[in-house]
């Protein structure tokens, strides 16, 4: 027997270390305190930067980055 599969629309959590792997693999991340997949991070000419009022900007990493573990992957829009 077959057992069914059940799909979630709840993301994957990392850690900061984790999403930075994701960055490196090409990947923009953010985080669900921020709750806003316009803003989000990126790397763009080897520079870890963040996208906020539509605009890339160098990301200085806080503390509160660094210490929280609610990074996602942004979904990918087609």
């Amino acid at each position: 027997m077959v057992s069914p599969v059940i799909k979630s629309n709840i993301p994957v959590q990392m850690t900061f270390p984790d999403a930075m792997a994701e960055v490196i693999a090409g990947k923009k991340i953010t985080r669900l305190e921020w709750a806003n997949n316009e803003v989000y991070g990126v790397l763009k000419d080897g520079l870890l930067q963040i996208r906020m009022d539509g605009q890339l900007k160098r990301w200085i990493v806080s503390d509160g980055d660094l210490n929280n573990a609610d990074w996602i992957v942004v979904p990918q829009t087609n």
